[in-house]
C-alpha cells in the first residue's frame, strides 16, 4: 500500500536576498508572511507555502521553474510586464 500525493505542499527557493524576494513577489500577489528572518521566509498562499532561503552562492537559473495558480492570469501577466519582466 502507498500513500496518494494529493498536492504541492511548498517550494524552496535560493534566493541572493530575502527582502528583494518579498519585495518583488509582493508587487504582483497578496500573501501572508508567516516568518521572516536575515536567512530564509514563508509565505503563504493558503496551505501552501513559498519558503525563500538565502543563499548568495547561486547560479542563474537555466530551466528550473515552477507555477503559481492566480485568480486572473491577465492582471499578473500585465503587472508582471510592467515591472520589466520578459515572458
Amino acid at each position: 500500500m502507498k500513500a496518494y500525493a494529493v498536492g504541492i505542499n511548498h517550494v524552496a527557493l535560493e534566493v541572493g536576498n530575502i527582502r528583494e524576494a518579498l519585495k518583488f513577489y509582493s508587487d504582483f500577489l497578496s500573501f501572508e508572511v508567516h516568518q521572516e528572518n536575515e536567512m530564509q521566509a514563508f509565505i503563504y498562499f493558503g496551505d501552501q507555502f513559498l519558503n525563500f532561503i538565502k543563499n548568495d552562492n547561486r547560479q542563474p537559473d537555466q530551466m528550473r521553474h515552477f507555477g503559481i495558480a492566480v485568480d486572473n492570469k491577465e492582471l499578473v501577466r500585465q503587472t508582471l510586464e510592467g515591472m520589466g519582466i520578459k515572458f
